[in-house]
């Protein structure tokens, strides 16, 4: 009970300087930027790097990932689709880490609210 007070002082608090939470924004705007999650799918045929503002920063086609056949493309393309969807599922759990990272710095540990935040940050 008592560090949910704790929380949610610090929450007003932070509420109350508009500064401080546009710098604290601007802060996790940045990491995430920086950050890059990789995603791989039919073991590495196809690798996805993205940002941890769920932006797509390269493609690699392995070796394995022939194109001679429009069902060889179709397959590759299902693959692209998946090692993409793989980067951005890890991007948004650092995207999460770095939204709690900056919360707790602030004096906000552990807010539920904020995991809700993480798709929001991230786009």
């Amino acid at each position: 009970m008592l560090d949910q007070l704790t929380a949610v002082g610090a929450l007003a608090g932070l509420l109350k300087d508009r500064d401080k939470l546009q710098k604290m924004g601007e802060r996790i705007q940045a990491r995430l930027e920086q950050v890059r999650a990789a995603g791989s799918a039919q073991g590495g045929a196809v690798t996805a790097v993205v940002t941890g503002r769920m932006r797509v920063v390269s493609i690699d086609l392995g070796a394995r990932a022939a194109l001679a056949s429009p069902a060889d493309r179709a397959l590759t393309q299902k693959m692209i689709a998946d090692a993409i969807n793989d980067a951005l599922a890890k991007a948004e759990l650092l995207a999460k880490d770095a939204a709690l990272e900056e919360a707790k710095a602030n004096g906000l540990p552990d807010l539920p609210a904020l995991s809700a935040l993480s798709g929001f940050l991230g786009r």
